[in-house]
């Protein structure tokens, strides 16, 4: 994050595995608060798997601009019908 903002960027889509536990939610929304606080980066966009809705709520409270889910299959036959 220091090195994207100190190259001009302001924006960062941060992208983590899918670990729906509130301890790794609760570290997650302390890594984007110290983004914010810590860096010129005012919007940190989360790649994270589905979680609850409290998850969502502690990870925006903590200044998250939005969230990216994707949905995927990896079975061709599965794909080509959704």
């Amino acid at each position: 994050a220091h090195r994207m903002a100190g190259a001009g960027q302001r924006a960062l889509d941060l992208v983590t595995g899918e670990v729906p536990t509130d301890a790794f939610i609760d570290q997650l929304a302390e890594i984007v608060r110290q983004i914010l606080a810590q860096t010129r980066i005012r919007s940190v966009q989360l790649n994270v798997g589905s979680l609850s809705q409290a998850q969502y709520a502690t990870l925006r409270r903590a200044g998250a601009s939005g969230y990216n889910l994707y949905q995927e299959t990896y079975d061709p036959d599965r794909y080509l019908e959704l």
